[in-house]
């Protein structure tokens, strides 16, 4: 767009991609329902698709949330679009680059919860993944394909941090049923939207306000020379 309109001021949002943070006091049942569709009812390519889950507390340290989730990501149906079970479709074309590497390979100290699983010849079908502990500061190649990373953290500060550090700033969410808490992430966390106890995808046009920050966004200025 800018070499064909070096006139045209343009902003443009990459599709950085969104975190989602569940701490101990959440309701742990809604939390997993709703980071699963924040996750992959966008097929895992939305703008602010969940490409990272920040836990605190309970979900952190213990076996439920992670094995609720890897039960509810396991039922997802895979398959073509025109099947009306289907939950995630294929990849617009076979996984390469990031996308490859976000659904084949882990980090150091990361395992697979749900492994992703490549079920056609063509390489466009997966099977949706979650990886697990993944450390602040790690990249995530996770543009593009259906996987979600999980990170655990001590509280709820080091859980801003990582959102307002490279989480994407398209769309950050938190669930919890601690107001104290909910109140303290609303005023420090930096994202176009922000989503408390509901799913960070599916905002309403012309009821839920959206922009976007940081690495989800670039803004030019017209060419001098335009």
């Amino acid at each position: 767009l800018r070499s064909a309109r070096p006139d045209l001021p343009l902003l443009a949002d990459t599709g950085a991609g969104g975190s989602l943070v569940v701490t101990g006091a959440a309701d742990l049942d809604q939390a997993v329902l709703d980071l699963v569709r924040s996750a992959f009812g966008p097929g895992g390519r939305g703008a602010a698709a969940a490409r990272l889950a920040i836990l605190i507390g309970s979900p952190a340290r213990g076996a439920r949330f992670r094995r609720a989730l890897a039960d509810a990501v396991r039922a997802l149906h895979v398959g073509p679009t025109d099947d009306p079970r289907t939950v995630l479709g294929p990849l617009p074309e076979p996984a390469a680059g990031d996308a490859l590497l976000a659904l084949t390979e882990l980090g150091p100290g990361e395992s697979w919860l749900v492994e992703p699983r490549r079920l056609d010849e063509e390489g466009r079908l997966w099977s949706p993944g979650v990886r697990d502990g993944v450390r602040p500061g790690a990249r995530r190649p996770s543009a593009g394909a259906p996987v979600l990373d999980l990170m655990a953290v001590s509280d709820l500060d080091e859980a801003i941090a990582v959102q307002n550090d490279g989480s994407g700033g398209t769309a950050a969410g938190i669930h919890s049923l601690d107001p104290l808490e909910v109140a303290d992430w609303v005023d420090r966390v930096e994202a176009g939207g922000l989503f408390v106890n509901r799913p960070i995808t599916g905002a309403v046009v012309r009821r839920h306000r959206c922009g976007w920050r940081r690495r989800s966004s670039r803004a030019t200025t017209p060419s001098s020379s335009g």
